[in-house]
């Protein structure tokens, strides 16, 4: 059943990546998902059903794979330089490993369905590892905004640099002023 849903979910992106989410029937998503009626409305309810799922699904992939890093290497208190280091190596691998199905939501004007979640995930961990510099200013918010963006335009690319490659650049990114970013 699980490889259905996601069979159908994957027909309605593609779907919606070219015709819109406004022009796109629930007999369309039937046909290219190969699906017989009975058991498309048996998985889903409708649209909106679909992309609540395939957001569930991205989201618990991601989730899954940064909570089974952090149960293995547990939080500690850092510097900010050092959480940027560890989000490189957590979170930049869990979402490259995603980027089939983001770039689907992003070319489906669903771009921030996965984004609203990562943030939290990020602040759940990057949070206490910056805690003890609340005195000096530096807000975890921002740190996280900043990350997002950086990978947001890196997994957002038509053909993405890979995983490992991109870590290095994102602490270089991630170091640079915006002047220096000009």
């Amino acid at each position: 059943m699980l490889k259905t849903k996601m069979n159908i979910a994957d027909a309605y992106l593609k779907l919606v990546a070219k015709n819109s989410i406004l022009n796109v029937s629930n007999d369309a998503i039937i046909d290219a998902s190969g699906v017989s009626r009975g058991t498309f409305y048996n998985n889903f309810t409708d649209q909106k059903d679909i992309l609540d799922y395939v957001q569930v699904k991205v989201n618990e992939r991601l989730v899954n794979q940064i909570d089974d890093y952090f149960t293995k290497f547990p939080i500690e208190q850092t510097s900010p330089g050092q959480a940027i280091l560890v989000m490189s190596e957590v979170f930049v691998p869990a979402i490259y490993e995603q980027r089939e199905m983001i770039s689907l939501l992003n070319r489906c004007d669903l771009n921030h369905l996965w984004e609203k979640s990562l943030k939290k995930e990020c602040a759940k961990f990057v949070a206490p590892m910056v805690e003890h510099f609340k005195d000096s200013n530096i807000d975890y918010s921002l740190l996280i905004s900043f990350a997002m963006i950086i990978i947001e335009s890196w997994i957002t690319d038509d053909q993405p640099t890979d995983a490992q490659e991109f870590k290095s650049t994102f602490c270089n990114l991630y170091k640079k002023t915006i002047n220096g970013l000009l």
